[in-house]
Parts: structure tokens; C-alpha cells; sequence
């Protein structure tokens, strides 16, 4: 749980983790406001899904660079939401990780509805798209509604 309580992204965070068995690791304050102690806490405890908004992201991607870090990450999932995620500023992440391991996925609608509405799975691909704004387009499972900006 990197998010604040009071963010309605932790509410995802806390109940991902717990209603499928899985172990939550709460950030320390301290940690969150360190790139870099934030990326060997990742490493260190092993997370295999991180929820971030891009702009907490784009501050990871910078210090595993600074850190000179191997790509040494548990991860197998990265959920984006939060704010709209610019597609160009995870090129040095999918230069370094490639884009099937881990999986980054932008998520749409948790603000807006208090549940996710739709997802996409994102790969290097998606970089070259002609797309403004996030790509969003398939619909959640949680429920039916699709939206899509590139249009």
C-alpha cells in the first residue's frame, strides 16, 4: 500500500491483496517519499503487484536508473491510475524490462466510479499508437462500461 488511506486508489491496494490471499506490504511514509528506498523495498520484500499513478512510476523508473539497480524486480503486475498516464514516459522502463514481465496495465475509472471500468494491457507497442490522452479500452470484468479515447 503505497497510496494514502484517504486515496481512493488504496481501497484497491488493501482489498486486491487481501481477498486473494495475497500479503500487503504497507509503505512506510518516509519510504514513499524515497524513489530509491522505494524501488530496494520493492526488491527486498518481493511485491509482485504495485499500483502507482504515473507520476509516482515515472520517479521509480528514474531511480532504478540512478541506482545502476539490475532488473531485478518480483513484479508481475503494474496498475496505473490516478491521473492520465503519458504512454512515451515508460520507454526507458520497457527498454530495460521489455514488456511482458511485469505487465503493466492502465486502469480507468476508480476516481470517477470507485471501481476500476476499464483496463489495457500495455506493451512497447503502444508507444508508436497516435493515441492523446491514456489509452483505456477494454471493459473491466468488474463491470460492462467501455470507454475509449483514441478515437
Amino acid at each position: 500500500m503505497f497510496h494514502s488511506a484517504a486515496f481512493d486508489f488504496s481501497v484497491w491496494e488493501i482489498w486486491g491483496a487481501l481477498l486473494y490471499g495475497g500479503r500487503l506490504v504497507v509503505v512506510p511514509y518516509a519510504t514513499s517519499r524515497s524513489p530509491q528506498d522505494f524501488y530496494r523495498l520493492l526488491r527486498d520484500r518481493r511485491v509482485t503487484v504495485l499500483n502507482q499513478t504515473p507520476a509516482a512510476f515515472r520517479q521509480l523508473i528514474r531511480a532504478e536508473e540512478a541506482l545502476g539497480a539490475a532488473p531485478d524486480l518480483a513484479l508481475r503486475y503494474v496498475v496505473f491510475g490516478g491521473e492520465a498516464l503519458e504512454l512515451q514516459g515508460l520507454r526507458p522502463w520497457f527498454e530495460r524490462h521489455g514488456d511482458r514481465s511485469p505487465q503493466l496495465i492502465n486502469m480507468y475509472g476508480i476516481t470517477e466510479t470507485t471501481v476500476h471500468v476499464t483496463y489495457r494491457p500495455l506493451t512497447l507497442a503502444d508507444l508508436a499508437l497516435p493515441v492523446k490522452g491514456s489509452p483505456i479500452a477494454f471493459p473491466s470484468p468488474i463491470c460492462g462500461f467501455t470507454f475509449s479515447t483514441s478515437s
